[in-house]
């Protein structure tokens, strides 16, 4: 029987998947503690999903001020914060009771790529 990949290089591609789902596991990790901080700051513009809606939308105008040329870092940058601020939006929804978890919103896209 012939194989596509050999044992090796199935146990490589393995590893460089489970260090990016690792990065992306720490960044829901510190969701988690930034969550409780927001709540122990007890400031009710941290806790109100409207404000934090609008701030991912100031991002993504930052967004687009940086889809530029030889502009890689800056955009990354940009690309970065509406990636936590989605990540923190999902742990107060969470904690709200208003979805189940950060896992199953990846696990629904992905179902939705497959039908597509």
């Amino acid at each position: 029987m012939n194989y596509l990949y050999s044992l090796d290089s199935i146990i490589e591609i393995y590893k460089k998947v489970r260090k990016k789902m690792q990065n992306i596991e720490r960044l829901i990790e510190l969701t988690k503690y930034k969550h409780q901080i927001d709540l122990k700051r007890g400031e009710a513009k941290y806790m109100d999903n409207n404000w934090l809606l609008n701030e991912i939308l100031e991002e993504i105008e930052e967004v687009r001020e940086e889809l530029k040329p030889d502009n890689i870092p800056y955009l990354e940058d940009e690309l970065g914060d509406i990636l936590w601020g989605w990540l923190i939006l999902v742990e107060k929804l969470k904690n709200q009771g208003l979805i189940t978890s950060h896992e199953n919103i990846i696990k629904r896209a992905l179902k939705n790529i497959k039908r597509e």
